[in-house]
């Protein structure tokens, strides 16, 4: 059976065509051939290079197909949390503390809640930090309670609430903005049970304070109330929220930026 053996040879070297860097000449001798193959090893630097331009071109390949999918309206489809990219962000002191804590969340693993005042930029920042997500090739879909809605009463004909289940990123616009119909509980049940049982990332936004203070009597977690049990919080679904969002929120504070009116 042949082999390959390598022979004790003087050290060589040999210029890399890309970058000039020396490069290491090995001679190995076949036993089946009889002859000597030379072998030069890869130049680390043009390697890396290569494969870092293969990354960019996947990524431009990808992306576009990415933010399709995720079910954001055109207009806010070039939106970025770098002003560098989307010059239209608007940075000031009521926002910019979520906008850091946005920036966190696109690149880790945690989910988070954004809550604040009506026109406070919580839908636009949300779509911001999931345009991001999307540029460093990971899949997300954006939802408002309307969007549940009316997948619900079309007989789920866009897919949005399956797709809620299992995508890597989830934003949940606007949640309990309306009275919500009991079958709408249970959507919502089932969006949380499955995201909190694999750990997915989502991002929730609302008005609702995270937990009722004294005297005030709504909050994200006292929302799920059901009519047949009495106005009862559904524990089954404010657990399950609680699970996937671990303490993680944010305020948005400052003005109505659809109005120009300072909170």
């Amino acid at each position: 059976m042949g082999e390959l053996m390598e022979t004790p040879t003087a050290a060589e070297t040999e210029k890399c065509k890309g970058c000039g860097d020396d490069l290491v000449v090995n001679h190995t001798y076949s036993v089946v051939h009889g002859r000597s193959f030379r072998f030069v090893s890869p130049c680390g630097r043009c390697e890396a290079a290569q494969t870092a331009a293969a990354e960019v071109f996947r990524l431009a390949m990808l992306v576009p197909k990415l933010i399709r999918k995720a079910e954001v309206p055109e207009r806010w489809q070039a939106a970025s949390l770098d002003p560098n990219i989307w010059p239209a962000l608007v940075i000031d002191a009521g926002n910019l503390a979520a906008i850091e804590t946005l920036r966190a969340w696109v690149t880790g693993d945690e989910s988070l809640y954004v809550y604040g005042s009506t026109g406070g930029g919580k839908t636009t920042l949300a779509i911001a930090a999931l345009m991001d997500t999307c540029r460093q090739g990971v899949e997300g879909l954006f939802i408002s309670e309307m969007d549940l809605e009316a997948d619900l009463h079309r007989g789920w004909q866009r897919d949005l609430i399956y797709r809620s289940w299992e995508v890597p990123v989830l934003v949940l616009d606007d949640i309990g903005s309306r009275e919500m119909e009991p079958r709408l509980l249970t959507v919502y049940r089932d969006i949380f049970d499955r995201r909190s049982m694999y750990g997915l990332k989502t991002l929730v936004t609302g008005q609702l304070v995270p937990k009722a203070s004294k005297g005030e009597e709504r909050s994200l977690m006292n929302l799920w109330k059901s009519e047949a049990k009495g106005g009862k919080v559904r524990e089954d679904i404010a657990s399950r929220l609680r699970q996937i969002l671990d303490g993680h929120s944010v305020e948005l504070t400052g003005i109505n930026r659809r109005l120009g009116v300072r909170k």
